[in-house]
């Protein structure tokens, strides 16, 4: 995750077409602006996405809207990787 020229490890605990909950140990302000770099869930693939912190929950987890220049690319990656996963 980079934000306001930071460089940052989170993890990815949820993730949909249009965004994603992260967790990471720093304080990031709402309404800033990150880019991610999120691999798929085998670990093989990833795709580069920016996005803008929407919410936040005890400054450790946040809801990232993806932004509109990322749409295309990304959705149809994420929905590879989500038609792929087996439910257990």
């Amino acid at each position: 995750i980079n934000v306001g020229g930071r460089e940052l490890v989170g993890s990815v605990s949820c993730i949909s077409l249009g965004g994603l909950k992260m967790d990471a140990a720093a304080m990031i302000a709402q309404g800033g602006v990150v880019s991610m770099k999120i691999a798929s869930p085998d670990g093989k693939d990833f795709v580069e996405v920016a996005g803008r912190i929407v919410w936040s929950e005890n400054q450790r987890s946040y809801g990232v809207q993806f932004t509109e220049e990322n749409k295309a690319g990304v959705i149809q990656k994420i929905a590879q990787w989500s038609n792929a996963l087996v439910k257990i």
